[in-house]
Order: structure tokens, then C-alpha cells, then sequence
């Protein structure tokens, strides 16, 4: 029998998934379904990137690319960066990554260990938790402020100049 890390067997199922599935699985039997569990757009991409896509399959370039991503990339990342944000950056400071959630249990797996703390963020993804933990160190959730009051909707219109 295959015998899984329990670090990695403790991960639990983002739900979100758990929704697409779902929903999934009721419009296979014809029933009308508006899922707003996952955050993916409902609508076919617009033409101009479904040719850029095929142009790209068919013309290359093809195979493997540096892991940090393709230069030209990074280097249109840096520029970018430092016309945005005015510092100072080239592409040999940029990596490019496949999305948020395996960046973040990346990082965790890096930095993370017995005796450290890691914080995510809340509200976010489930699996930040589950990736700190899963590297040893101890989770530590960071949510933002909350209201000092919380208001009050009275039907009423705000005092004061409308627009």
C-alpha cells in the first residue's frame, strides 16, 4: 500500500473545489446552475486571446524554460515594476510562479520549520493554514482590523449633499 506523508495527508480539500464539482455535476443533468463557488469566469475567452493561444501552440517556442520563467518575461515584469512602483528592478530580481497557492507553500517549505511562526492571510485560501502547518512551523492567521462600529442601515439617506 502506498504510504502518504501525514504532513501532506492532513491537508484538507479547499471546499471551492468541492462546489465545482458539485455544480459540475448538475449541469451534466441539464440543470441550470449560476456557480459562484470557484471564481472562474462563465464566458468562452474573448477571440483575440483564443488566436493569441493558437498562434502560441503552433509557433512556439515549445518545451522546457528556465525555472525562474522566460526572460523576456521577467524583464517586462521588472520594467513594469519600476515605472509602477519608481525602484529599481531587472529581470535577474524576478521570478515568475505558477499562482499564489503553490508560491505561498513554497515559501512555507522554505522559511517555515519547528520554532517558526508563519501568518496567512484570512479571509483567503484554506490551504495557507494547511501549507504552514505542513512545514512545521505554527499558523498564524492574520486578519484585517475589524470596524470599531459596525453600521447601521436605517433606510434612511445619509445627512449631508447627495449626488
Amino acid at each position: 500500500m502506498l504510504k502518504i506523508n501525514p504532513a501532506v495527508a492532513a491537508i484538507e480539500e479547499e471546499t471551492a473545489f468541492t462546489v465545482l464539482d458539485r455544480a459540475n455535476a448538475l449541469k451534466a443533468k441539464g440543470l441550470p446552475v449560476i456557480n459562484l463557488g470557484i471564481g472562474q469566469p462563465d464566458f468562452k475567452p474573448p477571440k483575440h486571446i483564443l488566436e493569441a493561444a493558437e498562434k502560441a501552440v503552433r509557433d512556439g517556442p515549445h518545451g522546457y524554460s528556465s525555472p525562474q520563467g522566460l526572460p523576456i518575461l521577467r524583464d517586462a515584469v521588472a520594467q513594469y515594476v519600476g515605472n509602477r512602483f519608481k525602484v529599481p528592478v531587472t529581470g535577474d530580481e524576478v521570478v515568475i510562479v505558477p499562482g499564489g497557492k503553490v508560491t505561498f507553500y513554497f515559501a512555507c517549505q522554505i522559511f517555515g520549520g519547528p520554532g517558526a511562526e508563519i501568518l496567512y492571510p484570512d479571509p483567503g485560501f484554506p490551504p495557507y493554514r494547511d501549507a504552514a502547518r505542513s512545514s512545521g512551523a505554527t499558523p498564524g492567521c492574520a486578519a484585517p482590523p475589524r470596524p470599531r462600529r459596525r453600521p447601521r442601515c436605517t433606510g434612511r439617506s445619509p445627512p449631508g449633499p447627495h449626488r
